[in-house]
């Protein structure tokens, strides 16, 4: 009895080891299939793969096909209707007034535009003046530079001038001074020799005198 008992206990132990595996094998499978599920339905999710799936469906199967062609023909409608009803419609209060608006506001929007371009014109006559008066000031603060450079100039020239002046008088002063001391040194030489010749001629007179004083003398005593 023992024995039969493990038989069926070894028996049903090998038997619930292989459905174990069996449904592990399952599980791993089914996961996997998920996975692959799951990336086929975020690969398919997008509008592309919608339209796909849409075209696929209105090829076969014609009644949803023309209720998509349905669909569409109403959302153009509603859009296209308000143009339709303006258009179809006659003009009215609002369009008096809508025609008054946008006309105040044509009119608005030249004056805005006249005043912009006088203000524009304003501040290019303001520059130009601008520019006119600049380039007179810078005008006559180049003449009146070149005007204080002429008179540098000028001052220059009257010291270099009186410079050369006080140069040559006092090398004319100092010409007259050599030939007058030469003069003076020549008239000084001419007044010794003068000198030396009157007392040559003193002491030759005196000579002669003395001899003919001593000539008569002689000539006396005889």
């Amino acid at each position: 009895m023992n024995k039969q008992l493990e038989n069926i206990t070894t028996k049903n132990e090998q038997i619930i080891s292989e459905n174990r595996l069996k449904i592990k094998q399952l599980e791993y499978k089914r996961d996997k299939q998920a996975e692959i599920n799951k990336t086929e339905i975020q690969k398919s999710d997008g509008l592309l793969a919608r339209l796909e799936a849409m075209a696929a469906l209105r090829k076969k199967n014609s009644t949803l096909n023309t209720a998509a062609w349905l669909i569409f023909i109403l959302f153009v409608l509603i859009e296209a209707a308000p143009i339709l009803v303006k258009l179809l419609s006659q003009r009215g209060p609002y369009d008096e007034l809508l025609e008054k608006e946008e006309y105040e506001k044509q009119i608005e929007y030249k004056k805005q535009k006249i005043k912009a371009r006088v203000l524009v014109n304003n501040y290019i006559e303001l520059l130009k003046q601008k520019d006119e008066l600049q380039i007179e000031a810078e005008k006559r603060n180049n003449e009146k530079l070149i005007h204080e450079i002429e008179q540098a100039k000028n001052d220059i020239n009257k010291k270099v001038i009186e410079k050369w002046k006080v140069h040559e008088l006092k090398q004319v002063q100092d010409l007259n001074i050599e030939k007058n001391m030469a003069e003076g040194s020549y008239k000084e030489k001419e007044n010794n020799t003068e000198n030396v010749n009157k007392e040559i001629i003193a002491d030759e007179t005196k000579k002669e005198n003395n001899e003919t004083s001593m000539i008569n003398d002689k000539h006396t005593g005889a």
